[in-house]
């Protein structure tokens, strides 16, 4: 079952989705090496706009849980904890 957005809450929309994403990264749901959907797929998803994901998928990626590579897509990697 997909979590969904709680529009009525005061926490922002990205931080919503950066913690709906995170926790299919910790879950194991999207393993190491795994694309994520796109931008596109993620908005319709989760009913926001492209700006909310990205903003999300740029945590993710500043977090060190995804890796993105121009013209292939975005990818769970392995995260190395400092």
């Amino acid at each position: 079952m997909e979590k969904h957005i709680d529009r009525d809450k005061s926490q922002k929309l990205y931080v919503q989705l950066y913690e709906i994403l995170r926790k299919k990264i910790e879950d194991g749901d999207w393993a190491v090496g795994t694309q994520i959907p796109t931008e596109e797929e993620l908005c319709k998803t989760y009913e926001v706009s492209k700006a909310t994901v990205r903003l999300a998928i740029l945590e993710l990626v500043r977090q060190g849980y995804l890796t993105r590579q121009q013209g292939k897509g975005t990818f769970v990697c392995k995260r190395i904890i400092p």
